[in-house]
């Protein structure tokens, strides 16, 4: 666990959903595994340095847990990428998890998507999927 007695859903929540801006992200969980929903900006992180996402959704789905980066936006998608790495980089702890990057934006625009900075991040994190406005999955 992340961030003991910080998760913001029930441990076995069917679905999690992570929203704002008129943007979500949907994780179905039909199996009622362990998860773990924390509220990043704002709640676990408060202070002024750096951006970062929105939410970490953390799954206990194999013998290493699975941690989902969500950034809900307007249509800055280069800005995302950025704050989803800020992320990373803030809390050491995710370097034992299987990553799982999460973009959600109103607008997607191509040139956008396929800007370094969001090639950087699928270089790196190659389960990095970008949607518009709903985004639904299952663990």
């Amino acid at each position: 666990m992340l961030f003991k007695g910080k998760s913001i859903c029930a441990i076995d929540k069917d679905p999690v959903i992570s929203a704002e801006k008129g943007n979500s992200h949907i994780l179905k969980n039909p199996d009622r595994i362990h998860v773990y929903q924390y509220h990043i900006d704002g709640e676990i992180i408060n202070d002024s340095i750096g951006k970062r996402c929105d939410y970490i959704v953390e799954a206990e789905t194999s013998a290493k847990a699975t941690a989902y980066l969500i950034e809900l936006k307007g249509s800055d998608i280069r800005g995302a990428g950025e704050q989803i790495e800020n992320t990373i980089s803030r809390i050491p702890a995710l370097n034992d998890y299987i990553i799982k990057c999460r973009i959600v934006a109103n607008k997607a625009r191509t040139h956008e998507i396929e800007s370094t900075e969001i090639k950087r991040l699928k270089k790196k994190y190659r389960d990095t999927l970008i949607r518009t406005k709903k985004f639904e999955e299952t663990l």
